[in-house]
């Protein structure tokens, strides 16, 4: 029985023991835990403080200082910097904790990376003296007083932006959790980082396109200023040729006639050929004269766009020129007309125009033949005038429509070179466009297209 009870006894005294001898390991682990519990909590409070410094900060300036108090705080780092590639892809000092300006200027531009690298690394040096770096390089690192150094790389969506920088005045082995911490931090930075980039970027483009706006805008007002001073001038140069210039040419006509009517036989025939040339010359440049101020008025006039009875205004225009008429001339309307969306006043030139050079240029002894009709399009009508004329040469087509041109001979058919530059000045300026289809010997299709009724705006 005795021994029973020492055998029981023996064994709770072991048990005991193991209990003791236990203890201490499970109090090590829990201490441990805490620890480690303590630890993530100051790096979530210390990210979480990170965080809310750059979505407040309002500058790149307030990012990157945020950032390096972060990094030194979380690694106990000596000194921090970041570092931001440029436009020209070298990387700049942008903030720095604890370096010298002598150092920042020598190492400034020097990365493990290169800028196109793609999911670079950290790198961590844990003793500058017995790393492989350039003995320079090593030089003048530690002159700076730094043993140990780690680059952590800013990245957004794959694409490096910079690094930071962590600097340590004694010998350190980076952790695992330093490295990661690292990490950690540079995420939201390298987030903050972009987005102030861009922000600023868009800034500065919207700034310069205000700038842009506003020079094109005193540039306007300039151009303005001369324009209208240049239309003044062109109305004074109007008025002189109404006025100045054609005074004296028609006087000088009128006493070449009333020479020419009484005194005839006392000229003889040179003298009444000089006579017929000088009413001639005379005659044409008056006629050129009223031609440039047509040009001047159709170009200065303000054009107001209206609904034109294209019908209505054909007729108009035949009944008032005899030599639209029979016998003179057969012109042939084919209706109906559409009507179109014009100025009456600068539409009537141009039909004046057309239908004079349809009936004037034929062949000696011909009957002129003029057939007008219109195609109407979606949003558009063209008018066409098709004559038997003597034609255009393809040579010469794509010179009809500009200023004093001329492919007969003076003597031949009359004409300034005007009729038809007055014809396109006058159809763009109602917003449309003039054109010819022609062969030499085969007749002309004059056209010309504007907008139908329908494009009116509403009043």
């Amino acid at each position: 029985m005795r021994k029973v009870q020492i055998a029981k006894d023996s064994r709770l005294l072991k048990r005991r023991h193991n209990l003791r001898s236990h203890a201490p390991q499970k109090s090590t682990r829990r201490r441990s835990a805490l620890t480690i519990r303590r630890v993530k909590k100051d790096e979530r409070a210390l990210l979480l403080k990170l965080l809310e410094s750059v979505n407040r900060a309002r500058s790149l300036g307030e990012i990157y200082k945020a950032a390096v108090d972060a990094v030194c705080a979380g690694l106990e780092a000596d000194r921090a910097s970041i570092l931001i590639y440029d436009e020209e892809m070298v990387m700049r000092f942008r903030f720095v904790k604890g370096l010298s300006e002598e150092y920042c200027r020598t190492v400034e531009g020097h990365s493990p990376w290169k800028p196109e690298h793609v999911d670079p690394q950290v790198v961590s040096i844990a003793d500058i003296e017995e790393a492989k770096l350039e003995p320079h390089l090593r030089s003048v690192v530690l002159k700076e007083g730094i043993r140990a150094m780690a680059f952590i790389p800013l990245t957004y969506e794959g694409r490096l932006l910079g690094k930071f920088m962590v600097y340590y005045d004694s010998p350190h082995d980076f952790t695992p959790e330093e490295l990661r911490l690292a990490r950690a931090i540079a995420g939201p930075v390298s987030v903050a980082v972009e987005r102030r980039q861009a922000a600023e970027a868009l800034a500065q483009a919207k700034a310069q396109l205000e700038e842009h706006a506003r020079n094109l805008e005193r540039a306007v007002v300039e151009r303005t200023a001369t324009l209208r001073e240049t239309i003044k001038e062109l109305e004074a140069f109007s008025y002189s040729l109404s006025h100045d210039m054609r005074a004296p040419l028609r006087a000088m006509r009128s006493f070449s006639e009333i020479l020419q009517s009484q005194h005839a036989s006392q000229l003889g025939i040179a003298g009444k050929e000089l006579l017929h040339r000088i009413i001639n010359a005379s005659g044409r440049l008056d006629r050129l004269i009223q031609d440039v101020l047509t040009y001047s008025r159709i170009t200065l006039t303000p054009v107001e766009k209206n609904p034109v009875d294209l019908e209505k205004l054909l007729l108009q225009i035949i009944e008032e020129h005899p030599a639209f008429q029979a016998p003179q001339a057969t012109i042939e309307i084919v209706l109906p007309l559409h009507p179109v969306l014009g100025h009456e006043a600068s539409l009537t030139q141009c039909i004046y125009n057309l239908l004079s050079n349809a009936v004037k240029f034929v062949e000696p002894g011909r009957m002129p033949q003029v057939r007008v009709w219109t195609e109407k399009g979606d949003s558009q009508v063209k008018i066409w005038f098709e004559d038997n004329g003597i034609g255009i040469p393809p040579e010469a087509q794509d010179r009809m429509f500009l200023m004093f041109q001329r492919f007969h001979a003076a003597g031949k058919y009359e004409g300034t070179g005007m009729g038809l530059t007055i014809v396109r000045r006058a159809v763009e300026r109602m917003g449309g466009q003039v054109g010819v289809i022609s062969e030499a010997g085969k007749g002309s299709r004059f056209w010309l297209t504007l907008a139908g009724p329908a494009a009116a705006k509403p009043t």
